[in-house]
């Protein structure tokens, strides 16, 4: 048998990346799960009052802080495999993931309380409207609040589905980073838009036909990272030649 050509083949590509990918997005789920758990426990013990409040909120805050870098390191681990065509599964996505985390700690700690505080703004916002439903004045006040931090979010959300390609393909520090994804972000709304259909369309499906769930256990946010690979890949080769682009981001 010849080795050389059967480890070249379409076949043999396939299940490698099927592969990786699997694991790559299982280590993220398990890592994100692993952050949130000790909270969670004791969200699920106390189950109501202050406490248990708490620790839903720091079960999500700190479930997030894990998950960001893992996102962020599976578009970086697809990059690189592609880019070199040999990598080692477990090492690259564990070095990429302290890299990450060492590069994103900062980021993260600024805009996870944001979020934090504009959900708990849009929730109380949201009870207010609900109980006084006649139009005045305030309502209006409350209405625009509550409107403007939903923007506010979709906004953040949007620049989160093209954190993994601007991490991936450039190292800033976290002031040109927050700055750069955001330009980016509705520099390039169309293909923003597209990752938005590739990563939340399989999620709806796995939620809407149940037996799809395991494979998006297996596929959920490895596989749409794949894809957003060959969409992003020709917009920031074309940066990366405009190397002006990038030190006028950095200043």
């Amino acid at each position: 048998m010849d080795i050389e050509k059967y480890t070249n083949s379409k076949v043999y590509e396939f299940f490698e990346w099927t592969f990786k990918l699997i694991i790559w997005n299982v280590l993220t789920i398990f890592i994100t799960c692993l952050a949130g758990g000790i909270p969670f426990l004791g969200f699920y013990l106390l189950k109501e009052g202050i406490f248990a409040s708490i620790c839903s909120i720091l079960t999500i805050v700190l479930a997030l802080f894990a998950f960001i870098p893992c996102y962020v390191t599976i578009f970086c681990c697809i990059k690189i495999y592609k880019e070199d065509g040999y990598a080692e599964t477990f090492l690259l996505y564990f070095d990429r993931l302290w890299d990450n985390v060492k590069s994103l700690y900062k980021l993260e700690l600024i805009i996870l309380p944001i979020i934090c505080l504009f959900i708990i703004a849009i929730y109380i916002y949201y009870a207010i409207l609900k109980e006084n439903p006649e139009w005045s004045n305030i309502k209006m006040v409350f209405s625009f609040g509550y409107y403007f931090l939903l923007i506010c979010l979709i906004i953040l959300f949007l620049c989160f589905l093209n954190l993994p390609m601007v991490v991936g393909h450039f190292r800033m520090k976290t002031k040109s980073l927050m700055r750069f994804t955001l330009k980016i972000t509705f520099k390039k709304i169309f293909s923003t838009a597209m990752y938005l259909l590739i990563l939340v369309m399989p999620l709806l499906l796995a939620l809407f036909l149940n037996f799809l769930f395991p494979v998006w256990i297996l596929l959920g946010f490895s596989l749409p990272l794949y894809f957003m690979y060959f969409i992003a890949r020709r917009d920031y080769w074309k940066l990366i030649k405009d190397i002006n682009e990038i030190y006028k981001e950095e200043e």
